[in-house]
């Protein structure tokens, strides 16, 4: 005997509300952190945040340790690729919601990271 399992869009639409809801908590609490992307999911209550722009590893570093910090985010990882960036992962679940936290440290044009 088999059974599906099928999510409705009322279900969803909480998962949004949920991430939502966390989302206003986190930019309430720190307005004095530099923005980042970030994304609401209709797939769970999922937040992921992304920091982007070009600037210096160190700047693209420091924010992503920053916003780390304060969502408490200690679960990490970094990944060279093959293009000799960075890519930087953090994730944790806040009660009902997962926040996860990426970015990407270039290389300059002298082959150093920016």
């Amino acid at each position: 005997m088999s059974s599906t399992l099928r999510i409705t869009l009322a279900e969803r639409a909480e998962w949004q509300r949920r991430a939502a809801i966390k989302l206003t908590e986190v930019l309430d609490a720190n307005r004095h952190l530099p923005t980042v992307v970030w994304t609401v999911s209709n797939a769970g209550s999922t937040l992921a945040g992304r920091v982007i722009g070009f600037a210096p590893s160190n700047e693209v570093r420091a924010v992503f340790d920053a916003w780390c910090e304060v969502l408490s985010l200690h679960r990490r990882a970094e990944r060279p690729s093959s293009s000799g960036s960075v890519w930087l992962w953090a994730t944790t679940r806040t009660g009902p919601v997962v926040v996860t936290l990426t970015a990407t440290v270039l290389l300059d044009e002298e082959g150093g990271r920016r």
